[in-house]
């Protein structure tokens, strides 16, 4: 094989890899080569990977220098540039200017410089100059300049090229303006099309968590309620920028739900003091600051669990995060000369609470039922068609993504069955019933429904596969009401009784489960920060899993015992475990993953100063 051809195949392999540490070094030493050795026709592609890999890998600051490499090549060898190689340049301009403005260090005169050549550059190559346009606006944003409003409209008015723009992303910008200059009805009207119009990476997700935030401006409640569902239905297959998680925080503060409003916060907390670039950590500590301090007017000690972090309740994180925004804000503004960053942070400050708590309960509250005495007093068992028809009715809503209404059937199912005496039936109906509140973080509601669940089943007799199965669904839930110790000793229980039965006859749906359960309680230690007790189970789990050849959950279960230890800076303990799961994640074909594990390997490796380790993987 040719050199030529050898590098095309190597970038294409890269460009497919996942994105993170171990991607961006590979990618560097490959262009280093390029640079070196040839062949020059494929520079310009191997910049643009490199610039794409640091951008959305984490590490946003090293692209600055690529990107540089990259213009100065074109400017000199313009003829070494495909049409393709061309498009993506103009295409990653769109970014890299935005990013220069996140950074604080960045000076004003090279931002200045930088926009001036893009708009040149643009024109000269008869591009759609709409993203010059929105670049330029943002700037006199941030700038606090009286001229953003003229530049506002002449973003929103210029013509878009339809295969360089994302519709839902515009109306998300648009809006997002109109809202912050008081304009929130207007901002309401512009994303009233938004589900009509395709979807990307953080769309419709983003703007449905905006409406959210909209509706309770404007009160009205229900609207609010229903676009913040909207959101969390949508959040799992979507990738939020942490200005748009943070504004889901201050939402539920301003709506009344303190502990929501801190469970979001906890969920998200590598923000606090990791974003993508100082300004999304700045506008996230804006928004935990605002959402902190109207659950500390009420509720000052109630409690919050983070790592790293100088504060345990709500006054602490408060205090904590309005400095944390406060001196990154003063030193925007210093950059900027204006501002408007410190005035937007003191907005934020001065938000109050809706008139009246949101209404977010998805399941009645209700006493754990008498598994003794299934029979509802004074009702009549229903026929079995019909509590077949409402579990059929609840699971086509699932499908259909429509929890909000599942849930109710499955109460309604769970009831008549129990009504019947069918306990088992009627716990799995309940169970359904609680994993629906819980996605929809109607934690209390589900936190009960699901202790019930367990109850009848238990009481039923129901195979102890199954009751486990669920407890291990009850877990995680129990981790953010604090109801822990009651889920985890249910399934240590189980585990025993697992553990009982395989002794006497193998059956490997019981020694799937047995694995299952290791791997929930490791994950449970990991996220109450006990790494040790993680590890040992974690390696219980990945041993049960290798006995059933379950190779790829092995390397989970191994992985989570890496990141456990990393998290405690045990970064020479982490490693062993780190690279079985690169090797278990290889064998089981599964690349991204092994990418991904990889990209913590390599972090592992050089923060012991073990460089030419990290090397060797990356070249394995």
């Amino acid at each position: 094989m040719d050199w030529t051809r050898a590098v095309v195949l190597e970038l294409d392999e890269l460009e497919r890899a996942p994105l993170g540490i171990a991607r961006s070094a590979a990618v560097e030493q490959v262009v280093r080569r390029i640079e070196t050795e040839g062949p020059a026709g494929l520079l310009a592609r191997g910049y643009a990977n490199l610039v794409r890999s640091y951008v959305w890998g984490g590490e946003v600051e090293k692209a600055f220098v690529p990107f540089t490499r990259w213009l100065r090549h074109y400017d000199e060898h313009p003829e070494l540039f495909t049409p393709d190689d061309s498009e993506s340049m103009f295409w990653s301009f769109r970014w890299m200017v935005s990013r220069c403005m996140d950074f604080p260090q960045v000076p004003f005169e090279q931002i200045e410089a930088t926009l001036a050549d893009m708009e040149r550059r643009y024109a000269v190559a008869g591009l759609a100059m709409d993203a010059v346009r929105l670049d330029q606006f943002h700037w006199a944003w941030l700038q606090g300049s009286p001229e953003t409003e003229q530049k506002y409209w002449e973003w929103v008015r210029t013509p878009r090229a339809a295969e360089d723009t994302c519709t839902l992303c515009d109306m998300a910008g648009e809006a997002h303006y109109l809202a912050e200059t008081g304009r929130v009805a207007q901002a309401v009207e512009r994303l009233a099309r938004a589900t009509n119009e395709p979807a990307c990476e953080s769309e419709p997700a983003g703007i449905m968590a905006q409406l959210a935030e909209y509706h309770l401006t404007l009160g009205d409640p229900e609207k609010a309620v229903r676009a913040y569902r909207a959101c969390l239905r949508l959040l799992p297959s979507k990738t939020l920028n942490a200005d748009s998680l943070g504004r889901i925080a201050l939402f539920l503060a301003r709506g009344g739900q303190p502990e929501r409003a801190l469970r979001r916060v906890e969920a998200d907390q590598r923000l606090l003091l990791d974003a993508a670039t100082p300004a999304e950590r700045m506008y996230y500590l804006m928004h935990v600051a605002a959402a902190a301090r109207l659950v500390a007017l009420e509720t000052p000690e109630m409690t919050v669990r983070l790592t790293g972090v100088p504060a345990t309740t709500a006054r602490e994180l408060a205090a904590w995060s309005r400095e944390e925004a406060f001196a990154l804000a003063v030193a925007f503004d210093a950059r900027n000369r204006g501002g408007q960053l410190a005035g937007d942070l003191a907005k934020e400050l001065a938000l109050e609470r809706a008139p009246r708590p949101l209404d977010l309960s998805v399941l009645p509250p209700a006493p754990t039922p008498d598994p003794a005495d299934p029979a509802a007093p004074g009702s009549a068992a229903p026929e079995v068609q019909e509590t077949a028809d409402l579990v059929a009715r609840a699971d086509r809503h699932v499908r259909r993504g429509q929890l909000l209404q599942a849930a109710p059937l499955y109460l309604e199912a769970s009831t008549a069955l129990r009504a019947a005496g069918d306990l088992v039936d009627a716990g799995l109906a309940r169970a359904n019933a609680a994993r629906c509140a819980h996605e929809l973080e109607d934690a209390a509601g589900a936190d009960t429904a699901y202790r019930e669940a367990i109850a009848l089943l238990r009481a039923g007799g129901a195979p102890v596969a199954v009751a486990s199965a669920v407890v291990r669904s009850w877990v995680p839930l129990a981790l953010e009401v604090g109801s822990s110790t009651a889920a985890l000793e249910s399934l240590e229980v189980l585990r025993a009784e697992i553990v009982d039965l395989l002794a006497d006859e193998d059956d490997r749906a019981l020694r799937i489960e047995l694995a299952e359960s290791f791997d929930t309680h490791a994950r449970a230690r990991a996220a109450a920060g006990e790494a040790d007790d993680a590890v040992r189970l974690a390696l219980c789990a990945a041993t049960e899993y290798r006995s059933l050849a379950r190779t790829g959950d092995a390397a989970h279960s191994l992985w989570l015992a890496g990141r456990a230890l990393r998290e405690q800076g045990r970064d020479a303990d982490a490693v062993e475990h780190l690279q079985d799961a690169v090797e278990g994640f290889a064998l089981a074909r599964r690349r991204e993953l092994r990418g991904k594990v990889a990209t913590d390997l390599v972090s592992a490796l050089r923060a012991l100063g073990r460089d030419a380790d990290a090397l060797g993987l990356l070249e394995g």
